[in-house]
């Protein structure tokens, strides 16, 4: 079977050019978000009445790689307690009254209860498989 003239120099011959997508296109923020950057997203400000009328206002971070929790002293913008959690802790929630902080640890299937005041964990809980809040 001979080929013709089209297949030997490679030419178009009359056939519609396949469109190429353009794959280096991507979403701004696709570009700068990482793992770290999500896990600091993960804050929860204690704004209880019984805390709202402390002087230092705390806001709890969930720190995924170090399986911790920071408490930020929110007037100071300083870290006032790291609390060791279970592992890979993904989100924290806080009561009413800021008395506790519950933290979901994705990696242990547990959640921590937190003593705000003492900032230590109070009660591990088992939970389901991967917990988030």
């Amino acid at each position: 079977m001979a080929m013709s003239e089209c297949q030997l120099s490679n030419v178009d011959c009359g056939r519609p050019t396949p469109r190429v997508r353009n794959r280096a296109r991507r979403s701004t923020i696709g570009a700068f978000v990482t793992l770290p950057a999500l896990a600091a997203l993960t804050v929860v400000i204690v704004g209880s009445p019984a805390k709202a009328a402390s002087p230092d206002p705390v806001t709890y971070v969930a720190n995924t790689a170090t399986d911790t929790v920071s408490a930020i002293d929110t007037v100071s913008n300083k870290v006032v307690g790291t609390v060791p959690v279970g592992d890979a802790p993904t989100s924290v929630a806080v009561t009413p009254n800021g008395a506790q902080a519950y933290v979901a640890n994705s990696d242990s299937n547990s959640v921590s209860v937190i003593d705000t005041d003492t900032r230590a964990v109070t009660r591990t809980i088992p939970v389901g498989n991967r917990p988030n809040s």
